[in-house]
């Protein structure tokens, strides 16, 4: 798969799930994206292709964007700059892809987090890391 279609899709890196923590306060505020264990649930990701080579990525129906180069779901979408939630998602290896930022040098990285520590995942400079490969795989709509 060299570029990904609209659709809903799991992410993982490794055999660890991405996504929206599993237990959130009720607030409003932007919501952590993190490594999840493998047995919780899938968090589902709608990812939307917008033609010009960048995507809308969201977790759980809420848009994913940078704050304080930690990657969290931000609830309401004005309070995050339109061009803060695009993403460009390019591959990096046999069914895996770096997601970064457009004209920056900022990737997902997970850190070598360790699953269900509450492990957010940052946005860093690329360095061809394993942590900052992820595999999308399709699921049933």
């Amino acid at each position: 798969m060299s570029n990904i279609s609209s659709g809903i899709y799991m992410i993982k890196n490794n055999d660890n799930l991405i996504g929206r923590f599993v237990i959130e306060d009720f607030s409003l505020n932007p919501k952590r994206i993190v490594v999840n264990p493998p047995n919780n649930p899938p968090n589902p990701w709608v990812v939307q292709n917008n033609g010009d080579g960048t995507y809308n990525l969201k977790a759980g129906g809420a848009s994913c964007a940078v704050i304080d180069q930690k990657l969290v779901a931000v609830l309401i979408d004005e309070m995050a700059p339109p061009d803060a939630k695009k993403w460009t998602i390019t591959p990096a290896g046999e069914n895996t892809f770096v997601v970064q930022k457009p004209s920056e040098d900022a990737v997902w990285d997970t850190c070598n987090a360790e699953p269900g520590m509450e492990s957010q995942l940052k946005v860093v400079p690329q360095n061809g890391s394993p942590t900052q490969r992820f595999t999308f795989i399709p699921m049933r709509e």
